[in-house]
């Protein structure tokens, strides 16, 4: 039995890990099958200094999956909120991988959106209050660049039209949305840090593994994985992928689990 007195940092975890990976055993082999092809694909691709698409595709394509290896260790120590906060960041690199794989014109303003970021950034600092951080700031950047950014006109991009862009609406308005609410503390994600006992009474507050209910977790996953070297692949020739076993592997586990 163990003891959590230091909650999430107590030790060792290696339990836990060992017996949320014989419990979703099946998932977490189609996941790492899935993410073998993905890392064999971003080790696979060529990149030119000048190709601005390919490089943006590439770099999206490792925040994607770094993202979603994260939020698997997250996921095996029982994180499960936490882990489907980093997926929900995952997501949003893919809708921007998704965006120029689907529409290749929009490389060049995503880039340049770049300067609208940096808009808002400066902004931002040129109302902070304290004396330190802005005596710290101006160490590395003047008042006067700050306000240069402000000038700038580029249009800033946001996840709905990239997902639009990539095809992906549906994706905005389900996993996303649903992921959205461990990002913000939503309260009914906060309900999974109570122990409710009679009449709905809160008994204690709960902060230890979640091993059970995991499985959509595991399947969104894998789907960002697939969706994502789908992407890589249509924008890179050489990248060689067979995924339609993976995805009909993933419907399997799907409707299991829904059973």
């Amino acid at each position: 039995m163990h003891s959590f007195e230091q909650g999430f940092l107590s030790e060792p975890f290696d339990d836990i890990r060992n017996q949320v990976r014989r419990q979703y055993s099946d998932w977490r082999n189609l996941l790492l099958k899935v993410n073998s092809q993905c890392v064999e694909a971003q080790h696979s691709i060529t990149i030119y200094p000048h190709d601005t698409r390919a490089i943006l595709a590439a770099v999206l394509f490792a925040r994607t999956l770094a993202s979603t290896q994260a939020a698997v260790i997250l996921i095996e120590h029982g994180l499960l909120s936490q882990a489907r906060t980093i997926l929900r960041a995952s997501i949003e690199t893919l809708f921007a991988l998704g965006a120029i794989y689907r529409k290749p014109e929009l490389t060049d303003e995503l880039v340049q959106s770049h300067e609208a970021d940096k808009r808002t950034v400066a902004d931002r600092m040129l109302r902070w209050k304290s004396p330190e951080l802005r005596a710290a700031v101006e160490k590395q950047i003047t008042e006067s660049e700050l306000r240069a950014f402000l000038t700038s006109k580029a249009r800033s991009i946001n996840h709905f039209e990239l997902a639009r862009a990539a095809e992906m609406e549906e994706w905005y308005l389900t996993i996303y949305s649903l992921l959205s609410f461990p990002a913000h503390g939503a309260v009914s994600d906060l309900a999974n840090h109570v122990v409710s006992g009679d009449e709905g009474l809160i008994e204690s507050l709960k902060n230890e593994p979640e091993l059970t209910g995991q499985a959509s977790t595991w399947g969104y996953a894998i789907e960002i994985q697939l969706k994502a070297v789908q992407a890589l692949a249509g924008i890179f020739a050489n990248v060689r992928i067979d995924i339609e076993a993976d995805r009909n592997a993933l419907r399997v586990l799907s409707q299991k689990s829904e059973g």
